[in-house]
């Protein structure tokens, strides 16, 4: 699911919002893309879809290559009971193995 978000970072000087993008979306967390400001593992952000809110932990940053100027983050929700996805995503229930 490909979404527009805004990401909030409580502990930052400007509370001002980034914009960014889903790229992945899962009951557990959600990855994000099209950012341009400083995140770092274990910080605690918030994403915003629509009108609700949600508090997440970045587990992971992925600076951008040479051609792309986005910002990749991995994110772990801290809030999943709070659905800010607007759709239900359904646990998963493939099993693979190596």
């Amino acid at each position: 699911m490909v979404a527009p978000v805004r990401l909030w970072m409580p502990d930052a000087q400007a509370a001002l919002p980034q914009w960014a993008h889903t790229l992945d979306v899962t009951p557990g967390g959600t990855r994000l893309a099209g950012l341009n400001c400083e995140l770092s593992p274990g910080m605690i952000v918030e994403v915003q879809r629509q009108h609700k809110r949600a508090r997440f932990r970045v587990v992971w940053v992925q600076l951008p290559a040479e051609k792309s100027k986005e910002i990749q983050v991995g994110l772990q929700c801290l809030e999943p009971e709070k659905h800010i996805w607007g759709v239900d995503i359904p646990e998963e229930t493939d099993v693979y193995q190596a």
